[in-house]
């Protein structure tokens, strides 16, 4: 048998990780009590440029601006308005020069008077442009003496707790769109219930700013694929469910995501997907009906599979999994009739069926150092990992205390009695660090 070349390192050391973290200046307000107990912003001591005012203080709302609270501010550039801001007082925004952009994410509150405007030669005064959301009533071409125009995508957004959530599509036709990840300052959180469902659009950028994608939220549509970002923690039931042009979905490799019942149910164009470690459960009936589906790739990170998630792929011919068997019953590949699970020997977990279909060993073209198992790592009697390859297979575990000039040595011999062999270093420790490789004998 010729040499196999190593497939991967593990290196043993002891690292000290400094967190460098961007500092954040955040807007400096000063507040009165209104006599129903909500907040009134009374000052401004920040340094200017675009300021984002809060809808809430202390866990209480904030519903106006006061006279002259911002007057003669000239370093400020743009400001969002939340939608709990019902009144601005009398010169709120007077004489503040390089204002040019107010974003109001609720209805038009009352205006006071000059609250905007600031001198402009030869005479009179200059008004910043205002800017609201679809959705919102009651705004007109003006706002006082401001130009008012709708905020340009085609978006209908719903302002809360600091974040925006998109609540619908008003775009015509199909291509491409990206979504922006913030909206008048503030950072798009979700993708709500609906939002583009039954769209014409084919692909669609998710910034890294979502955390959740809700209910039915692209379901219908003729997208063509969609990549998670790390941000995004759930993926809601039906969400993409019917997207029948869909042959390609990208999950994120790190984070923790759940994905909900139905998501991709009938989604009729898919071939394969690789679920990654960042995903941690599949939920009910997710993947049924995907009837173009030949493989599936699931990581170690799934530790739950719902009832029924790939029940009609009726072209699944086969499931790899890179960890233990995850939780699941007898119906999850129900009605797949082609469908064999494949699993890594060392694993631990598996029987003679699997989510109701046969389970085999999945045997490897190398060598692998399982690092995904709680037999991995440092143990009480040293530094261990499992070992899978093939069936009575030999193979040579090689360690090293310097990649940039690696002098290997063979510290044991393993045999791979049904598969796979645990090696254990109890020397580990006699060194600042210690890498690790396998090749045959």
């Amino acid at each position: 048998m010729s040499e196999v070349k190593p497939l991967q390192f593990v290196r043993i050391a002891c690292l000290l990780c400094v967190s460098v973290l961007p500092s954040v200046v955040q807007a400096q307000f000063t507040y009165t009590t209104n006599n129903d107990g909500t907040l009134n912003v009374s000052g401004y001591t920040g340094s200017g440029g675009a300021v984002i005012i809060p809808g809430t203080n202390n866990d209480l709302l904030v519903t106006s601006i006061g006279d002259s609270a911002f007057i003669g501010f000239t370093n400020l550039t743009s400001v969002t308005i939340p939608n709990t801001v019902t009144s601005i007082g009398d010169e709120a925004f007077f004489y503040c020069s390089s204002l040019t952009a107010v974003y109001f994410l609720g209805n038009p509150p009352s205006l006071g008077s000059q609250v905007f405007g600031s001198p402009a030669l030869p005479f009179g005064l200059k008004y910043p442009n205002c800017y609201y959301l679809p959705g919102t009533m009651g705004w007109g071409s003006m706002f006082g003496n401001c130009p008012a125009f709708m905020w340009s995508p085609p978006y209908i957004c719903t302002p809360a707790n600091g974040t925006i959530t998109i609540d619908g599509y008003t775009g015509v036709g199909g291509g491409a769109l990206v979504i922006p990840d913030a909206i008048g300052g503030l950072p798009v959180s979700s993708i709500g219930t609906n939002a583009f469902a039954s769209s014409s659009l084919t692909s669609v950028t998710i910034p890294n700013t979502v955390t959740s994608i809700e209910e039915d939220a692209f379901s219908g549509c003729a997208l063509g694929s969609i990549t998670f970002p790390s941000s995004v923690a759930n993926i809601g039931d039906d969400a993409f469910q019917g997207c029948g042009n869909l042959t390609n979905i990208t999950f994120p490799n790190s984070g923790a995501i759940s994905i909900g019942n139905w998501s991709f149910l009938g989604c009729t164009s898919l071939s394969s997907i690789a679920i990654p470690n960042g995903v941690t459960s599949i939920g009910y009936y997710t993947f049924g009906q995907c009837t173009a589906l030949t493989n599936v790739m699931i990581s170690n990170g799934v530790t739950s599979i719902g009832q029924f998630a790939f029940l009609g792929c009726i072209n699944l011919v086969s499931v790899y999994f890179t960890g233990g068997a995850p939780g699941a019953d007898w119906t999850v590949f129900m009605n797949d009739s082609q469908t064999t699970v494949y699993y890594l020997p060392g694993t631990v977990g598996w029987g003679l069926t699997f989510g109701g279909s046969p389970t085999a060993q999945w045997w490897l073209p190398n060598p692998l150092i399982l690092n995904n198992s709680s037999s991995f790592g440092v143990q009480s009697n040293g530094f261990g990992f499992i070992i899978s390859w093939a069936t009575n297979a030999s193979v040579v575990v090689e360690a090293s205390t310097d990649l940039a000039k690696p002098n290997w040595c063979a510290v044991a011999t393993n045999m791979l009695t049904s598969g796979w062999s645990y090696f254990n270093d109890q020397q580990w420790t006699n060194f600042p660090a210690r890498f690790y490789r396998l090749r045959t004998p």
